[in-house]
Formats: structure tokens, C-alpha cells, sequence
């Protein structure tokens, strides 16, 4: 019976059917007085004057449903990966060109969790390194503003940590003699610490 109904939206003043109208129990008929356009209008205006209000209510909706949910979220990605996998590339690689700093973060650190050496570094550490070390390479003295390697002072390899203390800049050059070589017979061979 309801499905032959139409109603006159309030907002829009256009005679809309029963379906286009949002249930609520507060109304006689079961339906608020504005259809749904009018409501889904209202509240991207709403979002549009306090764009802060609602970006961090969103994130926090967003963040408790992935609490509750994470199978179905995990399911939700895989699947839009699968259908547009080509896109998930490109976007995956202009964040890895924006973030270089924060990838090369990631990968050391998955490192030393494989190697359960245990230390975990902030995003920041390349900056507090770098103005640390002015700037320069530890061994070789020139600047790292073409380019840097961060390195374990002590290797991983050779039981050192992937703690802060571990850790310095180095140029590509530098990084690649190195290797996982012990860092005294290192600067040794480059004629420090005779």
C-alpha cells in the first residue's frame, strides 16, 4: 500500500514517492519530510563548512569499524586490488617516490624484526640523524644531499641492534664497502684507526 504513495519533500517542494524518503519512527507515516537527496545535500554541506569536525569523526568511524571488522575490510581490499590492480600499482609507486625516507624505514625495520634484534625507529630518525652528522657522510666527510644509505654501525649480521644508537648515514659509496664488515676493520681499510 505504501509503494502507490508519494509524498511532497519539504526542502526540494518536489512530490516524490514513499521510497525516496529516509523511515523514521518520529513521523505518522513512518518517513522524515525531506527526501533523500535533500538529506545526503545537507550533509555534504554541513561536511564542507567544518571540514575538520567531520574528517576526524570520519577517521574515528572509520578506525573502530576496521577494529571491529578487519576480516571484512582485509576482503574488501583484496578484492578491489584484484579488479583494479593496474591502478594499485601506479598508486603504490607515487607514494614509494613521495616516501622514500619512510620505505627505507619500513624495510629496516622488518629486517630486524626477522632477525628479532629487537629496536624500533621513528619516521623522523633520517632527519635527527642527518643534522646529527651535519649533513655529511661519517667516513668519507662529503655530502649527503645526492644521497644516502642508512647503515648499521655494528652489522646486523654481526649481532648489532637496530636501536637508534646502531645507526648512521652513510654515502652509497661508503654503505656498499662496508657492507657487513666489522665498523673498526672498516675505517681501518680506510686509513682511520691505525
Amino acid at each position: 500500500m505504501l509503494l502507490d504513495c508519494r509524498k511532497i519533500c519539504t526542502k526540494c517542494k518536489i512530490e516524490k514517492p514513499f521510497e525516496a524518503f529516509t523511515r523514521t519512527k518520529q513521523m505518522k507515516d513512518g518517513r522524515l519530510s525531506y527526501c533523500t537527496a535533500c538529506k545526503s545535500a545537507a550533509a555534504k554541506a554541513r561536511k564542507q563548512a567544518n571540514p575538520d569536525k567531520y574528517s576526524s569523526k570520519q577517521a574515528e568511524y572509520d578506525r573502530r569499524y576496521i577494529e571491529r571488522h578487519p576480516d571484512r575490510v582485509r576482503d574488501v581490499k583484496r578484492k578491489w586490488h584484484q579488479e583494479n590492480s593496474e591502478k594499485a600499482r601506479e598508486t603504490a609507486a607515487k607514494w614509494r617516490d613521495k616516501n622514500r625516507n619512510r620505505v627505507r624505514l619500513y624495510i629496516r625495520m622488518a629486517n630486524a624484526r626477522r632477525r628479532a634484534n629487537g629496536g624500533r625507529n621513528s619516521i623522523h630518525l633520517v632527519d635527527e640523524i642527518m643534522k646529527a652528522q651535519r649533513g655529511m657522510c661519517v667516513a668519507c666527510k662529503i655530502s649527503l644531499k645526492n644521497g644516502y644509505h642508512i647503515d648499521h654501525v655494528m652489522p646486523i649480521k654481526l649481532g648489532g641492534s637496530n636501536e637508534r644508537t646502531n645507526l648512521q648515514l652513510l654515502c652509497p659509496t661508503c654503505n656498499l664497502q662496508k657492507k657487513a664488515r666489522h665498523p673498526v676493520d672498516f675505517m681501518q681499510s680506510r686509513g682511520f684507526l691505525l
